[in-house]
C-alpha cells in the first residue's frame, strides 16, 4: 500500500527491476506516494522504496537522510546539481550495503548431533542395498554390461564428460592428499594412451596395444609401486564428490547408457538401470558427504573450555 514522504532535498533514483547505478533520475524535493519493494541490489539487502506507479527507486535509508524537517536543511534552497546528488545517491547505497549484515545475529537453534548421526547411518544403509532394488544386477546380462563399459568409456561420445567428471573430481581429491600427483597424472596417461589406442587411424595391432595398456591401467590400481596412492585415491574417490559435480557426472551417465544401448540393442535395459541405479547413489554419497561436514563441523563446548584450561 503507498505511504506518503515528504523530502526537503533532491533525491537521485536507479531502475528498481535492475538496481544498475548507471541509469538514473533525480527528483526534486516534494512529497511523494512510495512502495515498497525488495532490494534489486542484494536480496538479503534492506528494502527500497519506489515512486508508486514507476519504476524507480532507492535503499529506505537513502529516503530516509532526504527526508529532513527544512529548518535542519541549513542550505539554499534554490536548484542543486545533479553530479552531487548522484554520487550521494551511489555512496548511500553503498553503506547500505556494506552495513546491512551488521544487525544483530538471530539465535540459532543448537544442532543436534544424534539426529544428524541417526540420518547418516540410514544414508549410508540406503546406499548399502541400493542395488538390491535392480534385478538385472544380479542377472548374466549384467555381467557383459560391464565387460562393455570399460571400453565404451572410450567412445568418442563418452569420453569428454568422463574426463571432464573425472578432472573435476581427481580436483578435490588432491586437494586434499597432495602427495597424489604423480598417481593421477599416471592414470590420466594410460587413459589417454587407450583413448588414442581405439581412435587412431590404421593401427594394425589395435586389440594388442588395448589389451596391453588395459592390463597396465589394473596393475597401477591394483597392484605395483604405487599400490599405497592407489588405495589411498580410491578412498577418497566417494568423498570427493560435490553438488557442484552432480550435472557433470549425469551427462556422463547419459551418454554411456546411450553408447552401450546403441551398439547393442539386447543390454539397453541392464544400461537404463546402471545409470538410474548410479543417479540414485550419487545423490546419497553427496547427502552423505554434507551430513559428514556437518557432523564434523560441530563444536563441543566441553572441548573448548580443556582448551581453554591447557588441559
Amino acid at each position: 500500500m503507498p505511504r506518503k514522504i515528504t523530502i526537503h532535498r533532491s533525491l537521485a533514483l536507479f531502475p528498481v527491476e535492475t538496481g544498475k547505478l548507471d541509469q538514473h533520475k533525480v527528483i526534486p524535493s516534494g512529497s511523494y506516494e512510495v512502495e515498497v519493494v525488495p532490494n534489486p541490489i542484494k536480496k538479503t539487502g534492506g528494502v527500497w522504496f519506489k515512486l508508486a506507479g514507476q519504476s524507480w527507486g532507492n535503499a529506505k535509508l537513502c529516503w530516509a537522510s532526504v527526508a529532513m524537517a527544512p529548518e535542519q536543511a541549513g542550505g539554499s534552497t534554490g536548484p542543486e546539481s545533479q553530479t552531487p546528488l548522484l554520487v550521494v545517491g551511489a555512496l548511500c547505497l553503498g553503506l547500505m550495503l556494506l552495513t546491512f549484515d551488521f544487525k544483530a545475529p538471530q539465535k540459532q537453534l543448537p544442532v543436534d548431533v544424534s539426529a544428524l548421526k541417526m540420518e547418516l547411518d540410514g544414508t549410508v544403509n540406503q546406499l548399502q542395498n541400493l542395488t538390491n532394488h535392480y534385478p538385472l544386477m544380479l542377472s548374466e546380462p549384467q555381467k557383459r554390461y560391464q565387460q562393455l563399459r570399460e571400453d565404451a568409456l572410450y567412445a568418442l561420445e563418452v569420453y569428454p564428460p568422463y574426463r571432464k567428471m573425472q578432472q573435476a573430481q581427481q580436483q578435490e581429491i588432491l586437494r586434499q592428499r597432495p602427495e597424489l600427483e604423480p598417481f593421477v597424472s599416471a592414470l590420466n596417461n594410460l587413459d589417454e594412451q587407450l583413448y588414442r589406442a581405439w581412435h587412431e587411424w590404421g593401427l594394425k595391432n589395435r586389440a594388442e596395444q588395448v589389451g596391453a595398456l588395459k592390463k597396465e591401467r589394473e596393475q597401477l590400481l591394483g597392484s605395483g609401486v604405487m599400490l599405497q596412492q592407489s588405495r589411498a585415491y580410491r578412498a577418497l574417490q566417494a568423498s570427493s564428490f560435490t553438488d557442484e559435480m552432480a550435472p557433470g557426472c549425469l551427462e556422463f551417465g547419459e551418454r554411456l547408457e546411450e553408447a552401450i544401448a546403441d551398439g547393442n540393442p539386447g543390454l539397453a535395459d541392464v544400461a537404463r538401470q546402471n545409470r538410474d541405479c548410479a543417479e540414485h547413489a550419487l545423490k546419497l554419497i553427496v547427502k552423505i558427504n554434507h551430513l559428514r561436514v556437518e557432523i564434523a563441523s560441530v563444536k563441543k563446548p566441553e572441548k573448548f573450555f580443556q582448551t581453554a584450561a591447557g588441559h
